[in-house]
């Protein structure tokens, strides 16, 4: 019993450790970028091969001149020039609208890291130009090749420009994206929602726009529960996995709104609501 407590005890205190140290690293990289000039990139971007590659017939040109806007941004983390009167991102995000529609998935790929790196780099002043590409992005994600790619640029939007509250949009977004009726494919509707769940599991680590409140989370409760009885079983076990992502919060007040909505499942959805509640009760006992 002694060996074990010690053990136990050397196992906590190396955690704390490694934490401790992430912490410091974190707080390091976050001066440096404060510390670096912000990059214009449209300036860059003007003096760079970029246009001349895009104009290219190939797609390998086109890839090219894609890198050649990314390379432009410097490394990571991105820290560009804030939209002002000299720096206007609008030509650019639309050229990547357009290249969005592209028929090579390297090409379309490619302008989905540009995406994310203005996302990165700009943050919310970006909002009115890249919350208009949530749902055409939503819809590229059926296409296999593209799944992952799409997956990237949401995620570097999400936490620095855009907030549960644009992808709660009842009549837009992930209601949208996750209706069967409107959007046919499974692996879409499914890839949706695994964006939602990483965007709970996230939330404020994310970004300053990535803050997860109650009503936030009973909105987000609710439409896994309603994704509950689509026809495939991947899109019903990613709302499972968003339901217990949300379960698992650390927020009381997000946890207790979760489980009134998840408490309507019992007459509706017993099944549902007898491995969520099994699953919540064995967390409280590992972490016990």
């Amino acid at each position: 019993t002694g060996l074990r407590s010690d053990k136990q005890q050397a196992n906590s205190s190396s955690t704390e450790a490694l934490a401790v140290l992430q912490a410091g690293a974190k707080a390091l990289e976050t001066q440096r970028c404060a510390a670096q000039p912000a990059i214009d990139l449209v300036a860059a971007v003007a003096m760079s091969e970029y246009k001349n590659l895009l104009e290219q017939p190939k797609w390998s040109q086109k890839v090219a001149a894609l890198d050649a806007v990314i390379d432009c941004a410097g490394e990571k983390p991105y820290k560009l020039a804030q939209p002002s009167s000299f720096v206007n991102y609008a030509p650019l995000i639309s050229e990547m609208k357009k290249i969005l529609g592209h028929t090579h998935f390297a090409v379309v790929s490619k302008a989905m890291e540009v995406l994310a790196m203005l996302a990165e780099g700009v943050g919310e002043k970006l909002y009115p130009h890249l919350r208009p590409l949530v749902t055409p992005l939503l819809q590229l994600s059926k296409d296999k090749k593209l799944t992952k790619a799409v997956a990237g640029s949401l995620d570097s939007m999400f936490g620095n420009v855009l907030g549960f509250d644009s992808l709660l949009d009842k009549d837009d977004a992930l209601y949208a994206a996750v209706d069967e009726k409107i959007q046919k494919n499974a692996l879409a509707r499914s890839t949706a929602l695994e964006f939602l769940e990483r965007c709970v599991k996230r939330n404020a680590s994310s970004g300053p726009k990535g803050e997860l409140s109650a009503q936030v989370a009973a909105a987000s409760a609710s439409l896994c529960c309603a994704k509950l009885n689509d026809s495939d079983a991947t899109v019903r076990k990613s709302a499972m996995q968003v339901l217990t992502a949300l379960q698992a919060a650390e927020d009381r007040k997000v946890v207790e709104r979760v489980e009134k909505v998840i408490e309507t499942l019992k007459d509706s959805n017993p099944r549902a609501y007898k491995i969520l509640t099994e699953g919540r009760t064995q967390r409280k006992k590992e972490k016990s």
